[in-house]
Protein backbone atom coordinates (compact mmCIF):
# COMPACT_ATOMS: atom_id res chain seq x y z
CA UNK A 1 0.00 0.00 0.00
CA UNK A 2 2.47 2.40 0.74
CA UNK A 3 3.73 1.98 -2.42
CA UNK A 4 0.46 3.21 -4.48
CA UNK A 5 0.71 5.93 -2.03
CA UNK A 6 4.05 6.50 -3.35
CA UNK A 7 3.29 6.33 -7.32
CA UNK A 8 -0.52 8.40 -7.01
CA UNK A 9 1.13 11.17 -5.31
CA UNK A 10 4.15 11.03 -7.71
CA UNK A 11 1.58 10.62 -10.42
CA UNK A 12 -0.69 13.85 -9.10
CA UNK A 13 2.78 15.96 -9.23
CA UNK A 14 3.61 15.21 -13.12
CA UNK A 15 -0.20 15.94 -14.32
CA UNK A 16 -0.14 19.75 -12.32
CA UNK A 17 3.46 20.39 -13.40
CA UNK A 18 2.00 19.23 -17.00
CA UNK A 19 -1.14 21.24 -16.71
CA UNK A 20 0.73 24.98 -15.27
CA UNK A 21 2.42 24.91 -19.10
CA UNK A 22 1.65 27.38 -21.56
CA UNK A 23 2.41 27.95 -25.03
CA UNK A 24 4.07 31.30 -26.28
CA UNK A 25 4.54 32.90 -29.56
CA UNK A 26 5.92 35.92 -30.29
CA UNK A 27 3.51 37.71 -32.55
CA UNK A 28 5.69 41.15 -32.45
CA UNK A 29 8.43 43.16 -31.54
CA UNK A 30 9.43 46.05 -29.51
CA UNK A 31 12.65 47.95 -29.75
CA UNK A 32 13.29 51.52 -27.77
CA UNK A 33 15.71 54.28 -28.83
CA UNK A 34 16.91 57.04 -26.49
CA UNK A 35 19.78 59.44 -26.12
CA UNK A 36 21.47 60.63 -22.98
CA UNK A 37 22.98 63.87 -23.27
CA UNK A 38 25.27 65.64 -21.05
CA UNK A 39 23.47 68.17 -18.68
CA UNK A 40 25.38 71.51 -20.23
CA UNK A 41 22.07 73.53 -19.17
CA UNK A 42 21.51 74.75 -15.72
CA UNK A 43 19.39 77.27 -13.67
CA UNK A 44 22.47 79.89 -12.00
CA UNK A 45 20.15 80.77 -8.76
CA UNK A 46 19.18 77.15 -7.22
CA UNK A 47 15.98 78.56 -6.08
CA UNK A 48 13.44 80.76 -7.74
CA UNK A 49 11.36 83.24 -6.18
CA UNK A 50 8.06 84.60 -7.78
CA UNK A 51 6.20 86.79 -6.00
CA UNK A 52 2.51 87.43 -7.08
CA UNK A 53 0.38 89.88 -6.76
CA UNK A 54 -2.11 90.80 -4.00
CA UNK A 55 -5.44 89.88 -5.25
CA UNK A 56 -9.01 90.36 -3.84
CA UNK A 57 -11.11 87.11 -3.13
CA UNK A 58 -13.60 88.91 -5.62
CA UNK A 59 -11.32 88.27 -8.46
CA UNK A 60 -12.41 84.48 -8.33
CA UNK A 61 -15.74 83.89 -9.74
CA UNK A 62 -15.72 79.91 -10.32
CA UNK A 63 -13.61 77.06 -10.07
CA UNK A 64 -10.75 77.55 -12.27
CA UNK A 65 -10.49 81.16 -12.32
CA UNK A 66 -7.31 82.70 -12.56
CA UNK A 67 -6.51 86.13 -11.40
CA UNK A 68 -2.69 87.93 -10.62
CA UNK A 69 -0.22 87.49 -13.50
CA UNK A 70 2.76 87.84 -12.52
CA UNK A 71 5.05 87.23 -15.33
CA UNK A 72 8.85 85.69 -15.28
CA UNK A 73 11.41 84.14 -16.83
CA UNK A 74 14.12 81.21 -16.48
CA UNK A 75 17.35 81.94 -17.14
CA UNK A 76 19.69 79.23 -18.29
CA UNK A 77 23.15 79.14 -18.68
CA UNK A 78 24.01 76.70 -21.54
CA UNK A 79 27.01 75.49 -23.15
CA UNK A 80 26.26 76.25 -26.93
CA UNK A 81 26.93 73.76 -29.40
CA UNK A 82 27.86 70.68 -26.58
CA UNK A 83 24.65 69.42 -25.82
CA UNK A 84 24.42 67.36 -29.13
CA UNK A 85 20.90 69.43 -29.00
CA UNK A 86 19.84 73.23 -29.78
CA UNK A 87 16.58 73.30 -28.30
CA UNK A 88 15.94 73.48 -24.90
CA UNK A 89 12.47 73.22 -22.55
CA UNK A 90 11.55 73.31 -19.42
CA UNK A 91 8.85 70.94 -17.43
CA UNK A 92 7.58 71.43 -13.49
CA UNK A 93 7.70 68.64 -11.44
CA UNK A 94 7.06 67.55 -7.52
CA UNK A 95 6.00 65.17 -5.04
CA UNK A 96 2.18 64.78 -3.97
CA UNK A 97 2.10 67.44 -1.50
CA UNK A 98 3.68 70.01 -4.08
CA UNK A 99 1.68 69.62 -7.04
CA UNK A 100 -1.89 67.93 -7.81
CA UNK A 101 -1.58 64.96 -10.53
CA UNK A 102 -4.86 65.69 -11.73
CA UNK A 103 -5.09 69.45 -11.97
CA UNK A 104 -1.33 70.01 -12.52
CA UNK A 105 -1.31 73.07 -10.12
CA UNK A 106 1.72 73.95 -7.56
CA UNK A 107 0.03 73.09 -4.49
CA UNK A 108 -0.22 75.48 -1.34
CA UNK A 109 2.16 74.48 1.53
CA UNK A 110 1.13 73.74 5.21
CA UNK A 111 2.08 77.33 6.24
CA UNK A 112 -0.05 78.72 4.20
CA UNK A 113 -3.17 80.48 5.15
CA UNK A 114 -5.38 80.90 2.06
CA UNK A 115 -7.52 77.79 1.07
CA UNK A 116 -8.72 76.96 -2.26
CA UNK A 117 -6.15 77.91 -4.70
CA UNK A 118 -3.26 76.74 -6.74
CA UNK A 119 -0.67 78.04 -8.49
CA UNK A 120 -0.91 77.51 -12.88
CA UNK A 121 1.91 78.52 -15.09
CA UNK A 122 1.63 79.52 -18.58
CA UNK A 123 4.05 79.97 -21.68
CA UNK A 124 4.84 83.00 -23.68
CA UNK A 125 1.67 81.75 -25.56
CA UNK A 126 -0.37 81.81 -22.92
CA UNK A 127 -0.68 77.96 -22.73
CA UNK A 128 -1.04 76.09 -19.49
CA UNK A 129 2.64 74.30 -18.45
CA UNK A 130 1.24 71.95 -15.53
CA UNK A 131 3.03 70.42 -13.57
CA UNK A 132 3.84 66.62 -13.04
CA UNK A 133 1.98 65.81 -16.36
CA UNK A 134 5.17 65.75 -18.75
CA UNK A 135 4.08 69.20 -20.47
CA UNK A 136 6.67 71.28 -21.42
CA UNK A 137 7.48 74.65 -22.71
CA UNK A 138 7.89 74.92 -26.07
CA UNK A 139 11.33 75.25 -26.89
CA UNK A 140 13.70 77.77 -26.99
CA UNK A 141 16.63 77.74 -29.41
CA UNK A 142 20.39 77.21 -27.66
CA UNK A 143 21.87 80.32 -29.27
CA UNK A 144 25.42 79.05 -30.69
CA UNK A 145 28.42 81.63 -28.88
CA UNK A 146 25.83 82.73 -26.22
CA UNK A 147 25.55 80.86 -22.97
CA UNK A 148 22.67 82.77 -22.31
CA UNK A 149 18.98 81.22 -22.66
CA UNK A 150 16.07 82.46 -21.29
CA UNK A 151 11.81 81.21 -20.90
CA UNK A 152 9.69 83.50 -20.41
CA UNK A 153 6.34 82.18 -18.42
CA UNK A 154 3.84 83.69 -15.89
CA UNK A 155 1.93 82.52 -12.66
CA UNK A 156 -1.03 83.20 -11.50
CA UNK A 157 -3.06 81.90 -8.92
CA UNK A 158 -5.80 79.52 -10.23
CA UNK A 159 -9.62 78.53 -7.79
CA UNK A 160 -10.31 75.23 -7.26
CA UNK A 161 -13.52 75.86 -5.84
CA UNK A 162 -16.40 78.70 -6.60
CA UNK A 163 -14.89 80.54 -3.02
CA UNK A 164 -11.30 81.08 -2.10
CA UNK A 165 -10.31 81.99 1.28
CA UNK A 166 -8.57 84.64 1.77
CA UNK A 167 -4.82 84.24 3.21
CA UNK A 168 -0.86 84.18 2.60
CA UNK A 169 0.31 82.05 -0.65
CA UNK A 170 3.12 79.85 -0.63
CA UNK A 171 3.90 77.13 -3.05
CA UNK A 172 7.54 75.46 -4.47
CA UNK A 173 7.88 72.81 -6.76
CA UNK A 174 10.94 71.28 -9.43
CA UNK A 175 11.80 72.70 -12.51
CA UNK A 176 13.76 69.69 -14.93
CA UNK A 177 15.86 70.82 -17.84
CA UNK A 178 14.65 68.98 -21.53
CA UNK A 179 16.62 68.46 -24.06
CA UNK A 180 15.38 68.31 -27.82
Amino acid sequence: MPVRHFSIARLSLVALLLAGTSTQAADGTISFTGEIVAANCTIPTAATTVTLPKVSTSAFGASGTRAGQKAFQLVLKCAAGTTGRNKVSVRFTGDDTQVDPVTGLFLLTSDSTAKDVGIAVYDANDDWVKAADNDSTPPVDIVAGDDTTVISLSAWYQSTAATVTAGTVKASGNIEIVYQ
